[in-house]
């Protein structure tokens, strides 16, 4: 191959590299929720927004104490001690937990 040719070769793929869509170019894209996030988040004013997430600490807090009250109480440990013993005597393991289930305990 004659250097002209492979001169030119070398300029074509060098223009084509410059002209043609950039292969290392970053588009950053918005997840759908975290977009509806700002868009709420921009509709509301500040302290809107500090109230709503007041309310939802709140809620979560609560929950969390009624966890921890299930647990300190011993209510978890007994049913578990409860479940345990229905199996060891022979009782099937899914329709014990359905029936604790669906006692509301």
């Amino acid at each position: 191959m004659s250097d002209k040719k492979e001169d030119e070769l070398k300029l074509d793929f060098t223009l084509d590299a410059v002209e043609g869509t950039n292969p290392f170019a970053t588009q950053a894209a918005v997840h759908q929720d975290v977009a509806d996030a700002l868009r709420w988040q921009a509709e509301r004013s500040p302290q809107q927004v500090c109230r709503q997430r007041e309310q939802i600490m709140r809620k979560l807090e609560d929950e969390a104490a009624d966890l921890r009250y299930a647990s300190v109480s011993g209510l978890c440990h007994a049913l578990l001690l409860f479940f345990c013993i229905a199996v060891l005597m022979g009782a099937d393991p899914h329709g014990w937990m359905q029936f604790v289930l669906n006692s509301g305990a």
